[in-house]
């Protein structure tokens, strides 16, 4: 017999290596109880019981810096993205997260805790309108992707001129 809360259990089945079954709704701790008979048909005294985190919820990004339409931001800057939760850090890639003004820009891409950083390989340009774009293809630890990809946009320093001679 099978539960989900040690309390209301299935009908008595023919034992199967295999079962499907119908975890209770809702995202978070799943236990599946099982008891079985013994070859005399008694029902034993032990029940057996297994959990998982069941996480079906779609990961968003929850802050980026610099923020959206954010300017004045400095030309040596890091671009990064904030998750909602623990990503899979394989799928944060330099093809997953892009800094674009129209060209691509080459740079590198790292994962801590929940935060992605994209460095890029040479300053920016100044006075330029950056897009940062992080796709579909990042996927949280339990392998939900985002449901769309996400873009902000930013924009350089203005290139100030030296201060004439004296």
């Amino acid at each position: 017999q099978f539960s989900n809360d040690n309390s209301t259990w299935s009908t008595a089945e023919t034992y199967s290596t295999n079962k499907t079954w119908t975890l209770s709704t809702g995202d978070g701790t799943k236990t599946v109880y099982v008891k079985f008979k013994d070859n005399v048909w008694n029902w034993t005294t032990t029940t057996i019981s297994d959990s998982i985190i069941l996480d079906t919820t779609p990961l968003t990004v929850s802050s980026t810096s610099p923020s959206n339409s954010a300017t004045s931001v400095a030309i040596n800057t890091s671009v990064t993205a904030t998750f909602s939760e623990n990503m899979d850090a394989s799928t944060i890639t330099t093809s997953t997260f892009t800094i674009s003004n129209g060209d691509s820009v080459s740079g590198t891409v790292t994962y801590s805790d929940t935060t992605a950083t994209f460095t890029p390989s040479e300053n920016l340009s100044y006075n330029t309108t950056y897009t940062a774009t992080i796709t579909t293809g990042v996927k949280d630890s339990a392998g939900n992707a985002m449901t769309s990809d996400y873009s902000w946009s930013f924009t350089t320093l203005p290139l100030t001129p030296p201060p004439p001679p004296e």
